[in-house]
């Protein structure tokens, strides 16, 4: 009897983990949908923090935008970025295979959720990985962003 508890208690797990993680997704895709950002921009500083799984905060001299301020600090726990004037602070995925340098050139598009990279020429896609939600990584933007 108390092998099909735990064999009930493992499936019940993994039915919660799984509905959490479609959950997730489907609230990341309808945010960049809404979002609808269609932004290119030379970046000027990356900040990857230890034990950031990937995440790192990129600072980028605007070169064209549809959207020209951007802010939801006090309004939601998580965002994509901050926009204000000609500059921009994106909290993206680094990605595995892909280092970011200042003076690179990218284009995002939320609607597509993509990231077009420009490297010496080179073009390197990369998608745009979500909205991060541990807010250890938010009091980090907090504490040593605190530009915009």
């Amino acid at each position: 009897m108390k092998k099909y508890k735990f064999l009930i208690l493992f499936i019940i797990l993994i039915i919660g983990g799984t509905v959490m993680i479609l959950k997730n997704k489907i609230e990341g895709d309808t945010y960049f949908k809404n979002l609808s950002l269609e932004l290119t921009g030379a970046i000027t500083c990356i900040d990857c923090p230890e034990n950031n799984n990937g995440f790192c905060i990129i600072d980028l001299k605007i070169i064209s935008s549809n959207i020209t301020d951007y802010d939801l600090r006090g309004k939601s726990n998580e965002y994509y970025c901050i926009i204000k004037n000609d500059r921009a602070e994106i909290y993206q995925c680094a990605g595995a295979n892909i280092k970011y340098e200042n003076g690179d050139t990218i284009n995002i598009d939320t609607y597509k959720e993509k990231i077009s990279l420009y490297k010496n020429g080179d073009t390197i896609k990369d998608n745009i990985c979500g909205v991060y939600t541990d807010p250890g990584f938010f009091e980090y933007i907090k504490k040593y962003h605190p530009k915009f």
